[in-house]
């Protein structure tokens, strides 16, 4: 099972256990999306794209911030 909250990828399986990975560029989170999540992406610009990893961006650096305070 894989999940994505913000910019980290967890992925769980039943003999391997769970692993985590941040997504560190928008190329990366793109891509999870496309090959992870089998999500079509084909229909946003450029623009939707930046707009996007901003959005996320900020998220995971908002609930980082909240962790570490």
């Amino acid at each position: 099972m894989d999940t994505l909250r913000g910019r980290i990828l967890t992925h769980k399986d039943a003999v391997k256990g769970t692993s985590k990975r941040e997504l560190a560029t928008q190329e990366e989170l793109l891509d999870v999306l496309t090959t992870v999540f089998g999500r079509e992406i084909d229909d946003l610009t450029p623009a939707d794209r930046s707009a996007l990893w901003a959005r996320v961006s900020l998220a995971h650096e908002t609930w980082r911030a909240g962790r570490e305070g």
